[in-house]
């Protein structure tokens, strides 16, 4: 006798509302957020489940929130919610949730991955969904390390990370991993997602093995494993190469670029934070040349000199951001680890054929180097300008401090300056109080 599963996910808390209950011959799952009951028989059922909008929506834009990419005025800041004014400012004490939401991915992939087998089908048909959802529980657990944990480093390793649910069931209790235990876990899941999903695009809310290679490259970048980084970029790019070319878009458009386009290969994008409703950092907008298009697709002047963004891959504007992968990320990825590998050639021959798809037609002037150092700085310029409001900024700042570079972000208030240094504790948010209280799982310090 099948059982009967009613699953309820309560959208604030870690912990979702499980009730098992033994019926007659089929599974039912509620559908979040309207509780619908969808009969779970066949794999076609569970692909529903993976195709769920919120699988690619339920990202949190606190690390964009939390960069040096745009500021509130005073009168907007005053305006906003207690937790929106703390989280701006990263004070110490700032309880701001952001954890909810990518953990209702991870529950539903962990629905998928625990009722697979019971199921008939061609292997090839299950190694495809079985892909997708350690794809998609793999992306979400990578999103809340980088708001809830310290980053990848020897000096953190043993550190809390996130709490790695593997199972539907709310008998299984939640604890926190190690950073180290939280990397490896997401590394191996993007492995072996890669090894079974296959190279179409469409639809690109599915995952597939070039999203897989450039997840992967992602999540090294981050570890500060340049090597790896490099190979799963170019793995990426030998599949797909694909780049807008600006010149072909309304740069008066918003906004400017289009929800599905050729360069992305996974998409998703965060909501929540909203700095959407501040200004554009000025020293970032006035680095871009004036023949560089992404100066007129990436912002507009909402009337009174400043500038605003609207270029995400997500589609739209406002406080919704493309959080997925695309291949000028990856360019990016295999430019910067080529430099870290002493190619300067190698990386700018992949920073100009980036760039001749973003400058006007017959303006741009191939950059050229002599030293890896030289190259690296170029790349990492460009990076900052090409993936503005994506999240990455944040997790970039945490490993270049890593590295030395000393990064202080800084806000000025009504003539108060705050800080956040480079390697604060506070580069790790606090996890929400209602999760520590159901779970007793340990609280990041301060």
């Amino acid at each position: 006798m099948k059982k009967l599963i009613q699953l309820s996910i309560a959208i604030n808390i870690l912990i979702f509302s499980v009730l098992l209950v033994l019926s007659s011959c089929k599974k039912y799952l509620d559908e979040p957020p309207n509780k619908g009951t969808v009969i779970i028989s066949k794999l076609s059922d569970l692909q529903a489940i993976l195709d769920n909008p919120l699988m690619t929506s339920s990202y949190f834009s606190l690390a964009t929130g939390s960069a040096d990419e745009y500021y509130f005025t005073e009168s907007t800041w005053d305006a906003k919610a207690s937790d929106q004014k703390d989280a701006y400012i990263w004070k110490s004490t700032t309880n701001i949730d952001g954890w909810s939401l990518p953990y209702q991915i991870v529950f539903q992939a962990n629905i998928v991955l625990s009722e697979l087998e019971e199921l008939e089908g061609s292997q090839s048909e299950k190694a495809k969904v079985k892909g997708q959802a350690l794809f998609l529980r793999a992306f979400a657990f990578y999103h809340i390390a980088q708001i809830y944990s310290l980053p990848y480093s020897t000096e953190y390793l043993s550190t809390a990370g996130v709490a790695l649910r593997t199972s539907p069931l709310i008998s299984v209790r939640s604890v926190r991993s190690t950073v180290a235990e939280t990397y490896e876990k997401i590394i191996n899941d993007l492995k072996e997602s890669a090894s079974l999903l296959d190279s179409q695009k469409e639809p690109l809310n599915r995952p597939n093995k070039i999203g897989a290679y450039g997840a992967l490259a992602r999540v090294y970048l981050s570890m500060r494993d340049y090597a790896n980084a490099s190979k799963y970029a170019q793995l990426s790019l030998d599949l797909s190469t694909e780049l807008i070319d600006f010149n072909q878009l309304d740069v008066n458009a918003n906004p400017g670029i289009s929800q599905y386009n050729e360069e992305t290969s996974f998409y998703a994008y965060m909501e929540g934070f909203p700095y959407d409703e501040g200004i554009t950092d000025t020293t970032l907008y006035n680095s871009y040349d004036e023949s560089d298009l992404r100066k007129q697709v990436y912002f507009y002047d909402p009337g009174d000199g400043s500038r605003v963004f609207k270029g995400s891959y997500a589609g739209f504007y406002g406080n919704l951001t493309f959080c997925g992968i695309a291949n000028d990320e990856i360019y990016l990825i295999r430019a910067e680890c080529a430099a870290r590998a002493n190619d300067a050639a190698k990386a700018m021959e992949l920073v100009n054929l980036l760039l001749r798809k973003r400058w006007m037609a017959g303006t741009f002037a191939e950059l050229a180097t002599g030293t890896p150092e030289e190259a690296l700085e170029i790349v990492l310029k460009e990076r900052r300008k090409e993936l503005v409001y994506r999240g990455t900024r944040w997790t970039d700042i945490r490993r270049f401090n890593l590295e030395g570079r000393n990064i202080t972000l800084k806000r000025v208030l009504n003539g108060i300056t705050y800080e956040l240094p480079a390697n604060d504790n506070r580069i790790a948010w606090l996890i929400p109080n209602e999760v520590i209280s159901l779970t007793g799982m340990e609280q990041n310090k301060r």
